[in-house]
C-alpha cells in the first residue's frame, strides 16, 4: 500500500517548517518592495500594491519568527 498510517511529525521537522516558511515570507517581500520600487512611473498603482504586499510578507516573516523563537525559548526540553 502507498499509504499508510504516517509516524507524527518530530520537533526537528516542525523547526524546518518553520524556518523555511519564515525566510520564504521575507524572501518574497523583499522581492516585492523591489520590484515595486523598480516599477515604472506608469504603473504606479500596482507598485504600491506590490509595496504593500511585501511589507505585509515581511511582517508575517518576522511574526514566523518571533513565534518560533518563543517557543523555542519557552518549551523545556527535559
Amino acid at each position: 500500500m502507498f499509504f499508510g498510517f504516517p509516524r507524527p511529525p518530530t520537533r526537528a521537522e516542525y523547526q524546518v517548517l518553520a524556518v523555511a516558511s519564515c525566510l520564504l515570507f521575507l524572501a518574497l517581500g523583499v522581492a516585492a518592495i523591489v520590484a515595486g520600487v523598480m516599477a515604472p512611473s506608469e504603473k504606479q498603482q500596482l507598485a504600491r500594491l506590490a509595496i504593500g504586499y511585501g511589507a505585509t510578507s515581511i511582517g508575517i516573516g518576522v511574526i514566523i519568527a518571533i513565534g518560533f523563537w518563543l517557543v523555542r525559548r519557552f518549551m523545556d526540553d527535559s
